[in-house]
């Protein structure tokens, strides 16, 4: 084994993702930016670590169809052409989305949990963000922030019921290790 073949083993062993969400307890900037790991920014929540000075190693993007073209300009500035940001989406995103990541020449891919019998409801975006710092990232540790998912959502809909739901399900099934920083809020199996 050659020398600093031990660190990089001991970083592909263990790993750790702090997914961020947009939610109230999302604006701790001081502690995303001193975060030991991977940093997985959830729709609106890169623009403002951008703005703030913190580069994040994935930015995901969950599809909407309420507002598209107000979704586009808010969560895809220019201010990404040229970072080393990677761009992760469902295979449904709009073909505006799609057609403005071209344009700005950004490297996206998609993310589709796997299909097993196991197959768990990723709907919303919590859960699939999740998903991805576990099944594609091999996440040990997996913290979140802004993840907050009580109350109505922008829209005034609330999916709080769903929500535990889902992620109790995911719980039982993939049992991550996930560290909440979001006001308590993520569920407990």
């Amino acid at each position: 084994m050659m020398e600093g073949d031990d660190a990089l083993c001991k970083k592909c062993i263990f790993t750790r993702v702090l997914v961020v969400g947009h939610g109230p307890s999302f604006r701790d900037f001081e502690y995303i930016r001193n975060f030991d790991g991977m940093i997985l920014a959830v729709d609106f929540s890169g623009k403002e670590l951008v703005e703030n000075g913190i580069i994040p190693d994935y930015i995901l993007f969950s599809e909407i169809s309420e507002g598209i073209m107000d979704f586009v300009d808010h969560t895809l500035p220019m201010m990404y052409v040229g970072m080393p940001i990677k761009f992760i989406h469902r295979e449904s995103i709009s073909p505006q989305v799609q057609r403005r990541m071209d344009e700005m020449k950004l490297q996206h891919s998609v993310f589709i949990p796997q299909y097993t019998p196991e197959h768990l409801a990723v709907g919303n975006v919590g859960l699939y963000s999740i998903a991805f710092a576990q099944l594609v990232l091999y996440a040990n540790e997996i913290h979140l922030i802004g993840m907050d998912y009580r109350g109505p959502d922008s829209g005034g809909r609330d999916y709080s019921k769903e929500w535990i739901k889902q992620a109790k399900h995911y719980l039982a099934r993939r049992n991550p290790n996930i560290i909440d920083h979001s006001n308590g809020d993520f569920p407990k199996s």
